[in-house]
């Protein structure tokens, strides 16, 4: 109920769907659907773990940096 008395008072419509994200979005979850079970066939499970971790930490660095700008 807050976002949309928040869209209320600054304009904002809240129902408003992004359809350029949608369209980015769904071929790569099909993609990824896709590929993600051939590639955890392939790949270690710790190898994995870490490549994620390395991946989480590279975007949280990125985000902050950004943030902190």
């Amino acid at each position: 109920m807050s976002y949309l008395r928040f869209s209320q008072d600054h304009g904002v419509d809240a129902f408003h769907v992004p359809w350029n994200v949608r369209m980015m979005t769904v071929p790569a979850v099909i993609i990824g659907g896709q590929l993600a079970p051939v590639v955890a066939a392939r790949l270690d499970t710790r190898l994995l773990e870490r490549l994620l971790m390395a991946l989480f930490v590279i975007l949280a660095i990125a985000l902050a940096y950004i943030g902190l700008r």
